[in-house]
């Protein structure tokens, strides 16, 4: 990898991490206590040529920088970990006919609105699903955990994707 990636994944990183940590987790929607998760942002955006170890490693020390300013016992490491793991299949399955070039970033300019919509819906659903499921940790409040989820998934994915018109911009 090229140093000046690097160096701008790790400023991403530790932006994202703040934007978390400082404005979003003050931020809450209704009575259910719902806010946005915009730093999964930094799994979405990484190359796709980006090796496994280093992708996991990255979501670990992501959900965990979260985790240890939030004082959450690992749920966002574990949900963050889980997203990472299944990102190349879910790359895999949003594949075009003639594949990928794998130097691209996935977003809006490299990949298309339709593409990046989709990518972003399916792994955000992920995330919220096992960050959820592990925050509860009850089918009792299955009903109310499934509102949770389905009111932040729509803000989350909403974020992500103004995101790439206003914040980041591809090459």
């Amino acid at each position: 990898m090229d140093l000046k990636i690097i160096i701008k994944n790790t400023l991403l990183f530790f932006s994202l991490v703040l934007i978390q940590v400082i404005l979003l987790s003050n931020i809450s929607i209704s009575y259910l206590d719902i806010s946005p998760h915009f730093y999964i942002l930094f799994i979405l955006i990484l190359p796709l040529n980006v090796s496994g170890w280093l992708l996991l490693l990255s979501a670990f020390f992501l959900g965990l920088s979260v985790d240890i300013f939030l004082d959450t016992i690992a749920v966002h490491t574990v949900a963050t970990v889980f997203i990472a793991f299944t990102r190349p299949a879910i790359i895999n399955i949003l594949s075009p006919r003639n594949g990928y070039e794998f130097s691209v970033t996935p977003g809006i300019k490299g990949l298309g609105f339709a593409w990046f919509l989709k990518y972003t819906l399916l792994m955000v659903f992920m995330h919220h699903i096992s960050f959820f499921i592990i925050d509860t940790f009850s089918f009792k409040y299955f009903h109310l955990s499934l509102l949770k989820i389905t009111i932040s998934v729509i803000f989350s994915t909403t974020l992500i994707i103004i995101s790439q018109f206003f914040i980041l911009k591809d090459k």
